[in-house]
């Protein structure tokens, strides 16, 4: 009954009943509309109940214990309100006694700023930014204070119920189709029946398979129900009109996807999971879509009907390349077969008229309206997905790095990545003594463990890692401007000879610690599964890792005094104070500073020698370094090369490792050749760092129990195994396909 809306006897028979005043006013308002529905005089009217709300007018008729009838409203105590007549005349002398507030956009006092043109003319933001400024209420754009709104109007754009006025509505709410505007000819997007399969664990869903999307989607309780945990990485998501959405939480996996029948299975790579796609409902019959079109009779589609829970990108594009199409006329839809099966999709004849079908206004809507309703059309056909963009902290921190970075003879200086410029500590002399006595008694426990930490500190000093503390530092330090580190130590069972001295920079007094003060700084660390590829993909395999990595960057005099920490050789006596000159193991700014060094010293000498800047930058982890040649000649002289450049900043590679013996004798290394372990594992005393077990000797590969879902992607065939798997670094293959 959509034409019922613009009857104008209806609306004329509605302003008959307006006093006088108001239907000028109705007839005022009206002139800029270009056409005047049902909706119009709502428009209206709401303004004038809102005006009528925050009025509140005294009209100076005070009766008291009387009411009045005959066409006239009930007076009370605190006012009275007349009949059309007698309130229109008080009202117009109230008006023009008392002071209007202009418009804060044209400084006109004949309107609210709901009905200025000029408001309305603005961009979304700016509209939001002038509400704000200004203080106003959201939902009836006037200055009440903080009282509550008496305006009882909700947002109708869109159908949208929100409490909130419409000229305030977000042009980027609604995410999908323009499924607001009604068309004879609506489009079938392409979307497929498709099963997950993690293990043994199997889930049917539609996918959406969009040739406007860069990265395929996944929504997070699917990935919870086949019990896949990813690699957790933030995810930010573009679309047009640099529209985006950030998901922190997201997480990076591979799928095995197959047709809802269990057809041919296919990998999916790098699928991203998100809270919620909100993608369109759609449904496909079969059998209608055969009797309309002679072109799709006789195909295997299968019919569907829900909301697509997956969308597939073009990072994955072999899984719906086209392998066959069938065509109709220019408006019908087509066929496509891929590797998922047959989709339809496109453009469908709409034979009759269907009421259920409908899905928007079939008036007229305007510039602003159509803009919003394109842009969310825009929104689904060109999602993107973009680089996680450097945040604020992650750019100051890389500021200070490439500000204070700086070569000191063999080594580099650097200074603390602060979050502020001047940081402020309370006094923690107290607390550091105190985990000074409980260090201590758990160290007179073991008295062999107790002489290690002394002699351990003592070679700080002699490295020049760190040093007692001056008089001049400690008396003339400004208060707020030093703090003390609580030292502790840390035991690994696997390696009971190895005890590592860590300083708490997160143990606080009054909610305050080294690590609140500091930024983490950007993450520069290369991809784990890129490490252990490229240690893979040649025949000769070698590696080492820094020598005491963090301890080699020197840290700036103005940032010293806050790495401070008590120790004492005798309890008796009073402790003494330390100040470490290095980065220190605990600091959260400690390895991004480590990186940013390691790197920048690489860069000074990739001019010299490029094959050892590029593997220091893209072949290491942390403190680690694996890489792989296909000759003994090529390794040493990488090797070398690596050592020497790593050395002009001050590190040192020690436990190199090959599975060649000439690599092994021509580095230096005397002992034999032994097991390279890159991850933990419980049932056994060897320390692992990265995900897996190499043999040298027989050259083979061991995936432990936890780790194989990580690398499984890259087994053959994609099955899990029962316990373990061995892969042989080269079984029978080609040249052209050994680095896959």
């Amino acid at each position: 009954m959509t034409q019922h809306l613009i009857n104008p006897l209806l609306i004329q028979e509605l302003i008959d009943k307006l006093p006088d005043g108001t239907k000028r006013e109705w007839v005022h308002f009206k002139r800029s509309k270009r056409k005047v529905t049902l909706r119009t005089l709502t428009d209206f009217l709401s303004g004038i109940v809102a005006d009528a709300c925050e009025a509140n007018i005294d009209l100076n008729c005070r009766v008291e214990n009387k009411q009045v009838y005959s066409g006239k409203a009930k007076v009370r105590e605190q006012g009275a309100l007349f009949n059309h007549a007698e309130a229109e005349t008080a009202v117009s002398s109230n008006l023009t006694k008392r002071n209007l507030k202009p418009c804060v956009v044209c400084q006109r006092t004949d309107h609210r700023l709901r009905f200025c043109q000029d408001f309305k003319n603005l961009e979304l933001a700016v509209r939001k930014n002038v509400v704000d400024q200004w203080k106003l209420c959201n939902v009836c754009l006037n200055d009440h204070g903080g009282t509550p709104c008496k305006f009882k109007m909700r947002c109708n754009f869109g159908g949208c119920r929100e409490r909130h006025n419409p000229l305030l509505h977000p042009s980027n709410g609604v995410v999908g189709t323009s499924v607001h505007i009604c068309t004879s000819n609506p489009i079938i997007f392409r979307m497929i029946p498709v099963q997950l399969q993690y293990g043994e664990r199997v889930l049917s869903l539609l996918a959406f398979l969009d040739e406007g999307a860069s990265v395929t989607l996944l929504e997070q309780q699917l990935a919870d129900r086949l019990g896949i945990k990813g690699v957790q990485e933030k995810l930010t998501i573009k679309w047009t009109a640099d529209v985006t959405r950030v998901e922190k939480q997201s997480q990076r996996m591979n799928l095995w996807a197959c047709t809802a029948t269990a057809g041919e299975k296919l990998m999916l790579k790098s699928v991203r999971t998100v809270n919620k796609l909100m993608l369109p409902a759609q449904s496909l019959d079969v059998q209608e879509l055969s009797k309309q079109y002679a072109h799709l009779r006789g195909l295997p589609i299968m019919s569907y009907e829900g909301r697509p829970e997956m969308l597939i990108g073009l990072n994955n594009l072999h899984a719906f390349a086209p392998l066959e199409v069938k065509l109709g006329t220019a408006m019908d839809p087509i066929a496509v077969r891929c590797h998922l099966g047959w989709t339809v999709y496109g453009p469908k004849q709409v034979i009759e008229y269907q009421p259920e079908s409908y899905l928007g206004y079939h008036a007229e809507v305007s510039n602003e309206d159509l803009h919003a309703l394109i842009k969310s059309h825009y929104t689904l056909e060109e999602t993107v997905i973009s680089l996680p963009q450097e945040s604020a902290e992650d750019r100051r921190a890389r500021e200070i790095l490439e500000r204070s970075t700086k070569r000191i003879g063999q080594r580099f200086e650097t200074g603390l990545l602060w979050k502020a410029d001047d940081p402020w500590f309370p006094n923690n002399f107290s607390m550091a003594l105190r985990r000074l006595k409980q260090l201590e008694n758990k160290l007179q426990k073991d008295p062999q463990l107790y002489e290690n930490v002394c002699s351990q500190i003592e070679q700080y000093v002699e490295k020049g890692y760190a040093h007692l503390a001056t008089c001049d530092e400690l008396n003339n330090t400004a208060p707020g401007k030093y703090w003390y580190l609580p030292l502790n130590v840390v035991l690994n069972p696997k390696k009971p000879s190895k005890i590592r001295l860590v300083w708490d920079a997160a143990a606080s007094v009054k909610g305050v610690s080294l690590n609140s003060q500091l930024l983490a700084g950007p993450d520069m660390l290369v991809s784990l599964v890129s490490v252990i590829v490229g240690f893979r993909q040649y025949r000769i395999a070698f590696g080492g890792d820094l020598r005491e990595m963090y301890h080699q960057v020197k840290i700036r005099a103005e940032d010293k005094q806050v790495q401070r920490f008590l120790f004492r050789k005798n309890s008796d006596q009073p402790p003494t104070t330390y100040v470490m000159d290095v980065a220190t193991f605990g600091s959260t700014c400690s390895p991004s500073s480590a990186q940013f060094v390691k790197n920048k010293n690489a860069k000074e000498y990739a001019v010299q020698y490029p094959e050892a800047a590029e593997a220091i930058i893209n072949r290491h982890y942390v403190d680690d370094y694996f890489d792989s040649v296909d000759t003994v000649e090529e390794a040493i002289r990488r090797s070398k090369q690596v050592s020497f450049v790593h050395l002009r900043a001050g590190f040192e590679i020690k436990n190199w490792l090959s599975n060649s013996h000439d690599v092994l004798r021509g580095l230096g290394e005397q002992q034999a050749m032994q097991d390279v372990h890159f991850s933990r594992d419980k049932e056994t005393n060897n320390e692992r760092v990265l995900g897996i077990v190499w043999n040298p000797k027989r050259d083979e590969f061991s995936f432990s129990t936890h780790q194989r879902e990580e690398f499984q992607p890259y087994m053959s065939g994609g099955k899990r195994p029962t316990k373990r798997i061995v892969l042989s670094r080269f079984d029978d293959v080609t040249c052209e396909s050994r680095s896959t």
